[in-house]
């Protein structure tokens, strides 16, 4: 018998130098990660609707440079 996944990989997106963005789905959840070879970082928990990784992305970017002009 076939044991069900846990941890799925919806997609994963390569920023270079050995950095990327992963959706994984675990438990019911869609998590959006950074991942660098020194870490896995959670970024955001994406809402399960169409359209919501552009939405929450544009949101993240967002505050990140907020963040960096404050």
């Amino acid at each position: 018998r076939r044991r069900e996944q846990r941890v799925t990989v919806e997609t994963a997106v390569s920023l270079g130098d050995r950095r990327s963005l992963v959706i994984v789905a675990v438990e019911g959840r869609r998590l959006l990660l950074g991942v660098t070879p020194a870490q896995v970082s959670l970024v955001t928990e994406l809402e399960h609707r169409a359209g919501a990784f552009d939405t929450t992305l544009d949101r993240q970017m967002a505050a990140s440079r907020e963040r960096s002009v404050a």
